[in-house]
């Protein structure tokens, strides 16, 4: 196992960790009228094929399930954090899968949404990262991107940072063309919009 993707995982975990202390992370009634919840359902419907990358305890895609959208997939790489999403997973058919990193290998078809939320912030290769989440886009799909506004984080995992928007817009442009780009969430995240740049 390599040393970066070690740093991924141990990130990951530790993240799951933290977040026990505070109960009302499990609590799927608070994550309802989320702003990061609200982002995603505003930007997909019902019968699209959703992926969502770092999905940890699969809050977004178990109320997405519960509101009637069906062909959903969660990869994370917290083993634990995948336990207890499957556990509360009311119908148990989403697929939640232990990831691999830089790439993730599915392969299985496209997707029409890709949701990377308070992902991009952890990625050692981004250029690897990004294109793997390329190739796994329908022609038509979108990407959905959450990333913490600023430069002095307090997560050790975060290895990428980013000062404004335009930051975000330098990096994603090589990969994807841009439909919007916004500060959200009190000023506190940039929102991203894209869609799979034409080849």
């Amino acid at each position: 196992m390599t040393t970066a993707l070690q740093r991924v995982i141990n990130a990951h975990d530790k993240g799951f960790q933290r977040r026990k202390q505070w109960p009302e992370l499990f609590d799927l009634n608070s994550w309802q009228e989320s702003v990061s919840y609200q982002l995603i359902k505003g930007h997909c419907d019902k019968e699209q094929a959703i992926l969502e990358i770092g999905c940890l305890t699969g809050h977004h895609l178990i109320l997405l399930k519960q509101e009637g959208y069906h062909n959903l997939v969660g990869i994370d790489f917290c083993q634990e954090a995948l336990g207890w999403a499957r556990e509360h997973d009311p119908e148990h058919t989403i697929d939640f899968r232990v990831g691999t990193y830089p790439t993730f290998e599915l392969r299985m078809d496209d997707f029409d949404r890709i949701v990377l939320f308070d992902v991009i912030e952890h990625v050692h290769d981004k250029e690897v990262f990004l294109s793997a989440v390329h190739d796994n886009l329908q022609p038509d799909g979108k990407v959905l991107i959450l990333v913490p506004l600023g430069t002095n984080y307090c997560d050790e995992g975060h290895v990428n940072f980013y000062p404004d928007q335009r930051a975000l817009k330098n990096l994603l442009q090589y990969y994807f063309t841009i439909e919007k780009c916004s500060i959200v969430d009190s000023g506190t995240k940039i929102f991203t919009v894209c869609s799979r740049r034409s080849e």
